[in-house]
């Protein structure tokens, strides 16, 4: 790619832009038929309306489409922070070993899509803005398909600010559900007396078996690295308590 953006260029490839003209999703539904409507509306005040006129309600509303776009660049921004923010590692690793992190990027690239649209629209309505201040008549049919764009995209843009909210709603539901999945396991690896005195009974014997080995041959962190194998092996064929054994490897893999 030409841009040396990666983020970019994962959206081009995940080709999420082509939401923007999926006409069986609601808000490209939505701005179809509300850009057909704006721009119907137009046409009939370009007919009636003085060219001074017209620039008058182009400067308007250029601008107060622009200043509500920053507000929503604003949401957007602050909602994908909170987002972000309430996804831990831990919950991410979870995700990544259950395959399950492409749902989570699509839905990310959401944002940035978006923030892309947003950014695009005030950058053309300023230009409009500039251009209002000239008295010079457009072309009717240049304006009408400027005006329908325009409405297209703006419309779209607002009730996909809308899907993405539903979408946030999705990832919360999927991290509640996993960090609930982590403190059940958790739980479920906590130590009681039974298994510290268990598992320290383990350690023991490992210890005393890798001390019998001729100490000269082996290195220190080949000594080490016998002495995990050992207790981990001894944990798997002396405990038969499937939970218990759980809990102990779970806190043996944890300490070393």
């Amino acid at each position: 790619m030409f841009i040396k953006d990666p983020i970019f260029n994962e959206f081009i490839k995940s080709k999420k832009f082509k939401e923007l003209y999926n006409f069986k999703s609601l808000e490209a539904i939505i701005a179809i038929i509300s850009a057909i409507v704006i721009t119907v509306l137009c046409r009939c005040i370009f007919k009636y309306s003085s060219i001074d006129d017209i620039n008058s309600l182009l400067r308007s509303l250029s601008k107060d489409v622009a200043i509500a776009l920053f507000g929503l660049m604003g949401f957007l921004i602050t909602g994908l922070a909170i987002l972000l923010s309430g996804i831990s590692s831990t919950v991410m690793n979870i995700i990544t070993q259950r395959k399950k992190e492409k749902s989570i990027n699509k839905i990310f690239l959401g944002f940035y899509f978006e923030g892309l649209l947003i950014g695009l629209l005030i950058v053309v309505l300023f230009v409009l803005y500039i251009i209002s201040f000239l008295n010079v008549k457009l072309n009717v049919l240049f304006s009408i398909i400027v005006v329908f764009i325009l409405s297209y995209l703006v419309v779209f843009t607002i009730f996909y600010s809308v899907g993405l909210i539903g979408n946030c709603i999705s990832i919360f539901r999927i991290i509640n559900n996993y960090s609930n999945k982590i403190n059940e396991e958790e739980k479920d690896c906590i130590l009681n007396e039974n298994d510290k005195i268990i598992f320290n009974e383990l350690k023991i014997m490992t210890l005393e078996s890798i001390l019998v080995m001729n100490s000269t041959n082996i290195k220190e962190e080949e000594r080490f690295t016998e002495f995990k194998k050992t207790l981990e092996m001894l944990i798997n064929e002396t405990v038969t308590d499937e939970l218990m054994r759980k809990r102990i490897l779970v806190y043996f893999k944890n300490v070393y």
